[in-house]
């Protein structure tokens, strides 16, 4: 029976070694959800693309319209990987570092 995943932050470090270790099983379909920052590795997605179980979404999470793109599908688990990362420079500004963890959440929940 095939499992469906939507992955959010999917093209990031620890994202996409997550996302690569689920496509060894052909059983999986896997969609990958990313806004594409400095921290992604967008050609690494043009590879995965190629997979018939793998799709790619780019958008930010915390614009619901974006987000939406995303549930033409009903998925078994919803794994989220999408954070910024140089904690840092939230000392300058906070906001970047929460807003993206998930506020729609328990809209589809």
């Amino acid at each position: 029976m095939t499992k469906s995943y939507l992955i959010t932050g999917g093209a990031g470090f620890i994202g996409l070694n997550f996302v690569k270790l689920l496509l060894q099983d052909t059983n999986v379909r896997l969609t990958v959800f990313d806004k594409l920052t400095y921290a992604s590795h967008p050609d690494e997605m043009d590879e995965l693309l190629k997979l018939s179980h793998f799709r790619f979404i780019q958008g930010d999470i915390t614009l619901q319209h974006e987000l939406d793109q995303a549930f033409d599908e009903v998925y078994d688990a919803i794994i989220h990987f999408a954070a910024e990362s140089h904690v840092d420079r939230s000392i300058e500004s906070a906001e970047p570092f929460y807003s993206n963890k998930c506020p729609w959440n328990v809209s589809y929940a």
